[in-house]
């Protein structure tokens, strides 16, 4: 519950869920399509979401480092694995519950506004997988705040890369598709797109990214000074 309050305590956290939640809708509402082309356009927007889930989690442990508030945490809790465990487990229970009230709110406009079948709103929940890319994301995004002391660096690194700069690389090299946000491309896509890497194989990639992350940051906050 403490960590629940911590969470909330920081607006740019509120402001990360709020645009996690309506971002969806809100794109869908604007975007004038085919109902064929719904599933697509939902990748999109969910896509795009992703910037309030690397704000949230960036801000999340990047405040208490910039107001020095985690050393005092730190005196309070000596126990930083706990504390560690129990900051991840935040962290995944609001990302799946935003992701769920996002798709919620995007199907109810999906609804509302072409007056489609059920079957197509069900079909359309093959995009429930896409909360594995907000997952990778938002821990890749909390566990370089901790490496990096900040918020600030790894928020501008991933966003940027959310926002187009992969794309760019991507018509620059081809290997830009081992990049963590277009290696989970195809979760986004329904049916998948022959540009970018299988389900499997992003998620794997993603793993990869993640894995030394989490070992290095994990080391840094269990056995160093957070001064």
């Amino acid at each position: 519950m403490c960590e629940i309050i911590t969470f909330f305590s920081d607006y740019w956290c509120w402001i990360g869920v709020i645009l996690v939640v309506i971002l969806p809708s809100a794109g869908l509402s604007i975007i004038k399509n085919d109902m064929q082309d719904t599933t697509y356009s939902l990748g999109k927007v969910l896509f795009l979401a992703q910037i309030g889930v690397m704000l949230y989690s960036t801000n999340y442990i990047g405040q208490e480092y910039a107001t020095s508030r985690l050393r005092a945490t730190l005196l309070a809790t000596p126990k930083r694995g706990q504390l560690l465990m129990s900051k991840l487990a935040v962290l995944t229970l609001i990302t799946g519950v935003s992701f769920i009230l996002s798709m919620s709110l995007a199907m109810l406009v999906v609804k509302l506004n072409h007056q489609v079948s059920w079957a197509v709103i069900f079909e359309n929940s093959v995009m429930l997988t896409a909360v594995l890319s907000w997952l990778i994301l938002t821990y890749l995004s909390f566990f370089a705040s901790i490496l990096f002391k900040s918020g600030i660096v790894p928020l501008a690194i991933f966003a940027s890369l959310i926002l187009g700069m992969s794309q760019l690389m991507l018509v620059i090299t081809k290997y830009a598709i081992y990049l963590p946000d277009l290696a989970l491309m195809n979760y986004f896509s329904y049916p998948t797109s022959p540009l970018f890497l299988s389900r499997m194989c992003g998620l794997i990639v993603g793993l990869i990214w993640l894995l030394p992350l989490v070992m290095l940051a994990s080391k840094r906050f269990l056995c160093r000074d957070v001064r």
